[in-house]
């Protein structure tokens, strides 16, 4: 996602890639939680301020992580296993969007214990 800083005039990129499919899926992420910021057709990019931009670049960056963690975590596991684990997911992850990473590592942390 092209992101132009509103208080700077940078140009900079907001991207969070899935592990399993290859593809960026930041507009998807900020678009369902309801905070896709404006586009400006000139400059082909979404203004934001600095604040939400720090808030986003932050949050993308450990919730990539935990999802490549995880991704790689469920290569290794036989199907039941990987069943298992997508229940205990779903059962963390009704949280806020901003603690999702640390409970994905959570998750990741707690089997890898086992």
């Amino acid at each position: 996602m092209n992101v132009t800083i509103i208080e700077t005039n940078e140009e900079t990129i907001l991207s969070i890639i899935d592990p399993k499919s290859g593809m960026d899926w930041t507009n998807d992420l900020l678009g369902n939680h309801g905070e896709l910021p404006d586009y400006n057709d000139e400059t082909d990019s979404y203004h934001m301020d600095q604040e939400s931009f720090d808030w986003w670049s932050d949050l993308i960056e450990r919730y990539e992580a935990a999802d490549n963690r995880l991704h790689e975590l469920k290569q290794s596991l036989s199907w039941e296993e990987t069943e298992e684990i997508e229940a205990i997911l779903e059962s963390v992850l009704s949280c806020d969007l901003e603690d999702k990473p640390e409970a994905m590592q959570q998750v990741c942390d707690e089997w890898e214990a086992r």
